[in-house]
């Protein structure tokens, strides 16, 4: 349908002309569409934010089922500033996870030093391959996992509901 079927134009509007009342009726018909359009723009927007909402929620909580402390991780390295190419490896490690907060966790090296960063879930995949024996400092999990369980009763002696 050409468009000024849809919306006059100027030659149109000269052409056709309207008395007094046909005019403003004509006007309030044109705001009552674009209040409908509005409206159906905001529902569709606010639509299409549940959805991504549901759907990172639901990625987020089978990513944090993966991963554990203790757990061996590959890290995705965003700045490949040096590494030109499609088809260069832009996951690096294995790494341990150390202490996990709230779909962030901190990981440590095989040598058993912890990174200065936080990592979020999403630049985080578990480790596929097979981990030497005793490659691992478990001292450090075993002071995360107090550490967790120290702030566990911490919330529970204030009151604090964890589940």
């Amino acid at each position: 349908m050409p468009i000024e079927f849809q919306i006059p134009t100027l030659r149109v509007q000269a052409t056709k002309t309207l008395d007094e009342f046909q005019s403003e009726q004509s006007r309030k018909t044109t705001l009552l569409l674009l209040e409908e359009d509005r409206i159906q723009a905001m529902a569709a927007s606010e639509q299409k934010q549940r959805q991504t909402e549901a759907f990172v929620d639901h990625h987020h909580r089978q990513i944090d089922k993966q991963l554990a402390i203790g757990k061996p991780v590959l890290i995705f390295q965003t700045k490949m500033g040096l590494m030109t190419g499609k088809l260069q490896f832009r996951w690096t490690g294995p790494y341990w996870i150390v202490v996990s907060k709230n779909g962030t966790y901190q990981v440590g090296t095989l040598a058993g030093n912890k990174a200065p960063k936080w990592n979020n879930c999403f630049r985080l995949k578990p480790y596929q391959g097979e981990m030497p024996e005793n490659s691992f400092r478990t001292e450090d999990t075993d002071m995360a996992r107090d550490h967790v369980e120290k702030k566990k009763t911490r919330q529970t002696n204030l009151g604090v509901n964890t589940n």
